[in-house]
């Protein structure tokens, strides 16, 4: 099986300094999401000339990445890996995908394998199982909540 080649080669970053745009690109995300990431706490610095936008040192990003590692749970592994220098970080990251997190059902103490498992067994919609578990509360009235890894 072929790996999944980042589109950046390192002699591409200049100075370990991106801008949101190029951040967005490497991580295969919306420039949205990366100026999201700024209001959590990203760091970002002015650039090198007045006309450059401001930049994010990757340095910074694999430290902010650690602290929020459930911001970037839809990141390819691989990819993610490849900015931050961390594969054990990838590989939590990927872990915590909400279609591959068991799922416990709090009221029966019952735990599933996922949400369309706990959906299935239960007669109720994936949809609003999800949504309920996002939003913590009730679907058909059970009390759910995923099971993190540690």
């Amino acid at each position: 099986m072929r790996q999944h080649q980042p589109q950046w080669q390192q002699n591409d970053l200049q100075l370990d300094r991106l801008n949101k745009s190029q951040l967005a690109k490497l991580l295969g995300v919306k420039v949205a999401r990366v100026q999201y990431w700024f209001t959590k706490g990203l760091i970002f610095t002015p650039g090198a000339t007045p006309s450059s936008s401001t930049v994010v040192k990757l340095s910074d990003f694999a430290t902010w990445a650690k602290s929020n590692v459930r911001r970037l749970h839809s990141i390819d592994r691989d990819l993610l890996a490849y900015a931050t220098g961390d594969k054990e970080l990838a590989d939590r990251a990927a872990a915590l995908r909400p279609y591959r997190c068991p799922v416990i059902n709090i009221t029966t103490g019952k735990r599933y394998a996922g949400i369309e498992d706990a959906a299935k067994s239960n007669f109720i919609s994936g949809g609003a199982l999800s949504l309920a578990l996002k939003q913590g509360r009730k679907c058909g009235g059970f009390e759910w909540r995923f099971e993190v890894p540690a």
